[in-house]
């Protein structure tokens, strides 16, 4: 009967064994959900900050702000745990779109800065480049 004893005891161990594992995943699964809905409402928050305080000088810092959420940012994970990220997404567009236009800007004076500096033959060269 001991044979009995030790199946019974493998089989009491692996159910305790079970009912861990259960429990960790668990644990971890609502830290996991916990980290991503903190992450959506910080990256949002860090971003809508930085779009307020963005200048042409400081464009850079705007930059850096949506490389490093970029890089955290992983769209599998929210959809595993339901969280839902669009609040960083809309930001991360809104940032986007911020530094396109300071670009767009930049290019804009540069191009006013070059046509004013430049020669007839500079304008004229300019004239059937773009036109």
């Amino acid at each position: 009967s001991s044979s009995g004893d030790d199946v019974q005891r493998y089989l009491r161990l692996k159910g305790v064994m079970l009912k861990e594992e259960r429990e960790m995943q668990a644990k971890f699964d609502a830290e996991a959900k916990a980290y991503c809905t903190a992450f959506v409402t910080s990256a949002s928050s860090y971003l809508q900050w930085c779009l307020i305080e963005a200048t042409e000088e400081n464009q850079q810092t705007l930059v850096e702000a949506m490389k490093l959420v970029k890089g955290k940012y992983l769209p599998f994970h929210f959809r595993a745990y339901r969280v839902d990220d669009a609040p960083a997404l809309n930001a991360l567009r809104e940032t986007l779109e911020q530094a396109k236009e300071f670009k767009k800007l930049k290019d804009e004076r540069a191009l006013l800065l070059k046509l004013q500096n430049a020669t007839e033959e500079g304008l004229k060269l300019h004239v059937k480049e773009h036109i």
